[in-house]
């Protein structure tokens, strides 16, 4: 690891060594979550702040409180690369340490790891030589306490510092009791009462279930019914694009804006449903009011998608040797403009020079081996950091776009809905309508009443249907209904379990019931419209107008669509027909493709 400068004559070294029986891709996650070491260690709670002043631009300090004094630095950007290394320098503004250094090195060891942790300090004056020397060196116990305690946990499906439980078994009754009957309910109780209080603050019920063994779509039910029932308080977050902090948090939906600003990265940003809007839960208050304060912000455990990131001082260059896993990723530079797509494969190029300027990284795509010498110049106006991030986001987030179209939440909190006039993007929904084949003639042959009925029992068909495919009405319109999927895929199997329940209906007079199905996929925005969260756009134009083109029995959809593997595979041996047609309203002739039953 390059030095910062040259070694100073006050500057004292320590070096510990740790063993872990577990390959580094296991302990990483633990070693680089520095927020919980921190908090393991003893370190009291620390603030951090933005600042910024005409000599150094925009830089970060934090402070600490030990006993009546407040220890305020200069945080330096971390310097890591998953799951190999990580470093921090900090510049104390007084006091006996003039800059302390940390660095882990993560290294295979006989089929498990070796921890190597240094601390380079430099004393402000010769005086504080012994007095640091004796301070830092009782660090190695409580260190060694947390290293060895997180060791024996490796194998847990959620390896981290055992910490105390929060709550203890003591609520356990009152829970049981609250949460009577709810499936999977002794999971959340078990949970509850055995986790740390950081674990009850931000809870995700998609990475819960997957601990869990269950579906999704079972936790998240769960966790909104113990909302309802006032065990759990849920929460609207709003995330930074690019450092994924938390910028935002509302009880409502409506509450949270339509944009954002990252103090962190000194960014804007445009909130979408997709990433940006995240529900999640905590205990609620009246069981007990649990508090999180902060340990630390910059650790690489607070950035998951985040592969390695280094410091850029102002006008200089700086060298990295990365080793990443081939896949997708990007490259962007604290306050440089644009980020690139970055591909890593494994006969790329071994060195690649880029350069960070106020506009963005360049080149405009970048391209490399692994291993790769990475050369970055700093033409920006301050000192910065290179961030390598994965492009794909986390799918333990329970997004606005995923709740958005699960029915339960729609019952559950109906009128949790956006602000009036505020528009957000959702990159892509499935859109369904269906229609009854000849109701009008129903109508007239049956009588307003018996044809009400059959209307309504084939409502109650299709909405359950849509929930146990993970689908949520929009809304109804005579009698046909507006759908809403996170993909085609799971919208297309719900409209082919729609054909085959209708089928088994039939009216009092004995004529069968046929359903009209067509579901569109694309870019959108959701609203607020006659206080329920609605959708407008293209793709719900065309959704509709695809669906007029249903003759009854069939699902109608787009050759684009149709092409997709997942929906391919869906469609493989059904009848199929290809043609092209005019829909009302939209320009342009569309290539669609009919799907009939089975053959």
């Amino acid at each position: 690891m390059k030095r910062t400068r040259p070694p100073a004559a006050d500057d004292l070294r320590f070096e510990w060594r740790w063993r872990f029986g577990a390959p580094p891709e296991v302990v990483w996650p633990v070693i680089s979550d520095t927020e919980r070491f921190n908090r393991a260690v003893g370190i009291p709670p620390v603030k951090f702040e933005m600042v910024s002043s005409p000599e150094r631009g925009i830089y970060r300090i934090g402070r600490v409180k030990e006993g009546s004094r407040w220890v305020t630095w200069d945080e330096q950007p971390f310097d890591f690369e998953e799951p190999r290394r990580f470093s921090v320098l900090r510049r104390y503004h007084r006091g006996p340490v003039a800059e302390a250094e940390f660095m882990a090195d993560l290294a295979p060891e006989g089929g498990g790891s070796e921890l190597t942790y240094r601390i380079r300090v430099t004393s402000r004056r010769p005086a504080d030589v012994a007095g640091n020397r004796k301070a830092y060196t009782a660090l190695k116990k409580s260190f060694d306490k947390a290293y060895r305690s997180a060791a024996k946990h490796l194998s847990s499906p959620a390896p981290t510092y055992p910490e105390a439980a929060a709550l203890g078994p003591s609520f356990r009754a009152g829970f049981r009791e609250t949460l009577a009957n709810l499936p999977h309910s002794e999971r959340l109780i078990t949970f509850l009462t055995e986790a740390a209080a950081p674990d009850l603050v931000r809870m995700r019920p998609f990475r819960l279930a997957r601990r869990w063994g269950i579906p999704r779509d079972e936790a998240l039910r769960l966790f909104l019914n113990a909302t309802l029932k006032g065990v759990l308080e849920a929460s609207w977050v709003l995330l930074c694009p690019s450092c994924r902090g938390t910028q935002a948090e509302a009880p409502q939906l409506s509450e949270l804006r339509g944009e954002g600003h990252c103090d962190s990265c000194q960014a804007d940003f445009t909130a979408d449903f997709d990433r940006l809007m995240e529900l999640q839960f905590r205990v609620a208050p009246q069981w007990k009011k649990v508090e999180m304060p902060e340990y630390c912000v910059g650790g690489p455990g607070r950035m998951p998608h985040v592969a390695t990131q280094f410091p850029l001082g102002r006008a200089q260059t700086v060298t990295k040797d990365v080793q990443l896993s081939p896949g997708a990723y990007r490259a962007k530079a604290f306050l440089s403009g644009r980020a690139v797509p970055l591909e890593v494969v494994e006969d790329g190029p071994r060195s690649v020079s880029l350069v960070a300027t106020p506009e963005g990284i360049t080149p405009a795509e970048i391209r490399i081996g692994r291993p790769c010498r990475v050369e970055v110049t700093n033409l920006l106006p301050q000192d910065s950091y290179l961030a390598i991030e994965r492009t794909a986001w986390a799918d333990d987030a329970c997004s606005a776009a995923y709740v958005s179209c699960f029915q339960d939440y729609r019952d559950l909190f109906g009128r949790d809905v956006l602000a009036p006039g505020v528009a957000v993007k959702v990159a892509e929904v499935t859109v369904l309508f269906t229609d009854l084949k000849d109701s009008t003639a129903t109508y007239g042959r049956l009588g307003d009443a018996s044809a009400f009925g059959l209307v309504r029992d084939h409502f109650s068909v299709l909405t359950a249907i849509v929930r146990t495919h993970e689908g949520a009405i929009v809304k109804t319109i005579g009698d046909a209904i507006m759908a809403v999927f996170l993909d085609p895929a799971r919208a297309l199997t719900a409209g082919f379990a729609m054909h085959e329940a209708i089928a088994r209906l039939r009216a009092p007079d004995g004529h069968p019931v046929v359903l009209k199905v067509g579901l569109h996929a694309g870019p959108c925005f959701a609203v607020t419209l006659n206080e329920r969260l609605d959708y407008f756009g293209t793709v719900v134009n065309l959704a509709a107008r695809i669906q007029s083109q249903s003759i009854g029995g069939d699902t109608v959809i787009e050759e684009s669509v149709a092409e997709r593997p997942a929906v391919a595979r869906l469609i493989a041996g059904r009848p199929i027909e290809k043609y092209e047609a005019e829909l009302k309203g939209i320009q342009g002739i569309r290539r669609l493709v009919r799907v009939g039953t089975p053959l």
